[in-house]
């Protein structure tokens, strides 16, 4: 991929190789993604069966929302969109002109005989007790969907067939359990329908049905332009198959077709099926010299791989003997890793499932595969052990979802009493500045329980959250996108019920103070202390940070082991944008977070640094990554292993607001001559404005006349407001430092510089990017408060 700097914004452009790759990856048997159907309609949880006969091309559109299947196609189907071809807009459709069969966007059962859609908008799943996704098994290159109507189960096959003359024939194989009251499915819609007297046949403009079933009493109805097929009670499973093809088939050559054919109960095909990628990749990772007390291996992505796909790593998570992992892609895939132990001589790849809706995170749980994409969490099951996923269950699905190209489901996360976390990002419009349509769970970190039943907002006011945290005693954590009502990249302590700062998608939305949506765009002030606004509603991170030092956060870290360092139980946090990884330094002061970061030195990811997890087998920190825009990244996605050496670390490890200055607490011993000496230091402030533009300028504090330019993406320096250091003291642990600075004030952005020594002799030239939301009151002060 090629990138173009500007000082606001790096553009994505698809190169040559991301276009040979789009092009040519197998995508398997299934694409789930928002599509777009012949007669402009959206499926925004689409599901696109397109290799289901050899001699045949065409496919089947499935609406898991509806539970309907929309319509089937001869031809190509056309992916486009952001995560195949790299287009901002772009969504995933039907050939125009060449649909055999179709039915409006309505449920694809009947409630009491009703097919009038429930919900208040087109989005979202339908009740439950209508109509409920399970999944779909896998078997080969066929697809069946497992559904359940008004609780009974129902299993669904969609089919392509070939007359001898090659005319092709859709058909649908339905197995329904044993209810007592009727059914209704509609089939298809389109005028002006006609039936036969007995109702088996019917014909409509372009297309003919047709059905088989052993119930003596199914039949082909009308209703409102509809062909509506009814499968009165039966006490026992009941399959039938129904046919469509084009009104140019001769009906004799269809009704000898039909009588020959012997349709397969779907059930049988979901016990598992044969392999559809038998082969696997295998190649030996490189291990770093011991250069620092930080190091990177790295895991031997195989971005040649016999199905061509795109390896821009999305999620992973480790297996409990820590020598396998499971890492999903941005183009649906997951992948099984094994060979991860400490020399990585031979580390396998296997093609695990395909499909899966931009899938962004991943988590194991007792050993089983969850993954994250942007219309459900799926479980993964592997009934016969052959390596390859053969039913992905809809562990939940019930968020609603557009077809918004720039509205990710990122990360996933679960915490000790095994509920998942996610964020789901707002619709942001192509250029970055504001939202497109905007529905319930856009901008929301969300909680699903344990056993997938129920869904909950957990917080709100996101705009771009690609990653997040989950301590094991449950503390969130997440980060955000510079852009509107984000003027930095945050790192979010996160306590349920919080407002995180992005007000077209606070939870409640109930704003009316006139310095909320749209006033700061439109209003133009010299100081964000000028605006008239609320400033208890401002979000309060635990600090911003910089985008010269992190434009575009990830996810954030707990450390695990003592095997990794002296940072045991301290919070990581990783860069997107710049591809490095950050120590949070974090306090507490009148029951508000605040902190700081510092990057670690000398680490650069292979690609960006997006998600991370430590792995219980050897203790280190293994990091991976995807290429999209707004990054620095080398390749187009990466797996890394951030690997402690044993030598010496030399970086800060806490940080501390007092009333007149601030400590810094080193993880070893300072040079005293130089930690002493103020001229070694430098400390710069700056306000943003916390607006609906995209992002902020720099605002000084003091002079609030003044404001800096704004700061260039990935610029070595920024400019803000020079504080003083009026002094320098070296604590008697020989690790802390107390900056004196006079008249100390909270303010959204400080950047401590240092260029000063270990004790040991080891260059400390580093950058601390913090925030100040709170000041002790000094001892003193108390004494007279009291």
């Amino acid at each position: 991929m090629k990138f173009s700097l500007t000082p606001a914004i790096l553009f994505l452009f698809s190169s040559d190789l991301s276009a040979q790759r789009f092009k040519q990856m197998d995508y398997g048997p299934l694409v789930s993604a928002g599509i777009l159907n012949s007669r402009g309609q959206k499926s925004f949880r689409g599901m696109a069966a397109i290799r289901l006969n050899d001699k045949v091309k065409g496919g089947w559109l499935f609406d898991a929302d509806r539970l309907q299947m929309v319509e089937a196609w001869t031809g190509e189907f056309k992916l486009e969109g952001t995560v195949y071809d790299g287009k901002h807009g772009g969504i995933c459709r039907t050939p125009t002109d060449s649909w055999v069969a179709g039915a409006s966007l309505s449920p694809g059962w009947a409630k009491d005989g009703s097919f009038k859609d429930p919900r208040e908008s087109d989005v979202g799943p339908l009740p439950a007790e209508w109509a409920k996704y399970r999944g779909l098994y896998r078997h080969g290159s066929q697809t069946v969907f497992s559904y359940t109507v008004g609780g009974i189960a129902v299993l669904e096959l969609p089919g392509i067939h070939a007359l001898p003359n090659g005319e092709p024939v859709f058909s649908r194989t339905i197995r329904v359990e044993p209810n007592k009251a009727a059914m209704q499915v509609m089939v298809a819609e389109a005028a002006p329908p006609t039936l036969d007297k007995k109702g088996q046949k019917a014909q409509t403009s372009g297309f003919q049905v047709r059905f088989k079933s052993s119930s003596k009493r199914a039949q082909l109805k009308m209703k409102d332009k509809r062909v509506i097929f009814e499968l009165p009670g039966h006490n026992k499973p009941e399959t039938f198959k129904i046919y469509l093809a084009s009104d140019n088939v001769e009906e004799a050559r269809l009704d000898a077709f039909i009588k020959g054919d012997k349709p397969v109960d779907p059930a049988t095909l979901t016990k598992g099926g044969p392999q559809l990628w038998k082969e696997t990749v295998t190649a030996k990772g490189t291990i770093a010299e011991d250069t620092g007390p930080y190091v990177l291996d790295q895991m031997p992505v195989p971005y040649e791989n016999p199905y061509k796909s795109w390896m821009r790593l999305g999620g992973f998570d480790f297996f409990s003997d820590g020598t396998r992992a499971a890492v999903c892609t941005w183009s649906g895939d997951v992948w099984l890793v094994s060979g991860i132990d400490d020399k990585l001589e031979k580390v396998e790849w296997r093609r695990y499932a395909s499909g899966i809706y931009q899938a962004l995170g991943l988590e194991i749980v007792d050993d089983k595969v969850y993954v994250l994409g942007k219309d459900q969490i799926t479980r993964l099951h592997d009934f016969n052990n052959d390596g390859e996923a053969d039913f992905y269950e809809n562990f939940n699905n019930d968020w609603e979802v557009t077809d918004a190209f720039h509205a990710f489901a990122f990360d996933l996360r679960a915490d000790a009493a095994g509920n998942f976390y996610f964020a789901f990002g707002s619709p942001v419009k192509k250029g970055g500045r504001g939202f497109e349509r905007i529905v319930k769970h856009h901008g929301k970190l969300i909680r699903v329980s344990a056993d997938g039943k129920k869904m909950d907002i957990y917080a709100s006011g996101l705009r771009a959250p690609n990653g997040i945290g989950v301590h094991p005693n449950g503390q969130v954590t997440a980060s955000d996108n510079e852009g509107t009502f984000v003027p930095a990249t945050p790192v979010h302590w996160v306590r349920e019920g919080d407002f995180l700062g992005v007000v077209d998608v606070a939870q409640d939305r109930q704003f009316k103070t006139p310095s909320w949506k749209g006033h700061f765009a439109k209003t133009k002030v010299k100081d964000p202390h000028d605006a008239p606004r609320n400033k208890s509603e401002e979000p309060k991170p635990i600090c911003w940070i910089s985008k010269n030092a992190d434009n575009s956060g990830g996810c954030q870290e707990w450390v695990h082991s003592d095997k990794w360092g002296p940072f045991k139980d301290e919070l990581l946090h990783l860069s997107y944008g710049r591809c490095c990884v950050f120590k949070v330094l974090k306090e507490e002061v009148n029951g508000q977070i605040q902190g700081g970061v510092v990057e670690f030195p000398n680490i650069k990811f292979t690609s960006t640094a997006m998600r991370a997890r430590f792995n219980l087998r050897d203790g280190q920190l293994y990091v991976c990554g995807l290429k999209g825009w707004q990054t620095n990244a080398g390749k187009e996605g990466g797996f890394d292993r951030m690997r402690y050496t044993g030598k010496t670390v030399n970086m800060p490890t806490s940080i501390r607001v007092q009333p007149d200055g601030i400590e810094v607490t080193f993880t070893s011993p300072l040079n005293p001559e130089k930690a002493k000496d103020r001229d070694f230091y430098s400390v710069m402030q700056w306000d943003y404005l916390w607006n609906a533009g995209y992002g902020s300028s720099h605002y000084f504090i003091k002079n609030k006349d003044q404001k800096a330019k704004q700061p260039r993406r990935f610029a070595a320096s920024v400019s803000g407001e020079p504080v003083e250091v009026k002094s320098v003291k070296l604590m008697d642990d020989e690790k802390t430092v107390f900056i004196e600075i006079p008249g100390l004030q909270p303010v959204m952005q400080m950047r401590i510089k240092y260029n000063i020594e270990a004790a040991d002799g080891t260059s400390l030239k580093q950058e601390i990017y913090n925030t100040i939301h709170e000041i002790p009151v000094a001892e003193s002060e108390e004494k007279k408060a009291g």
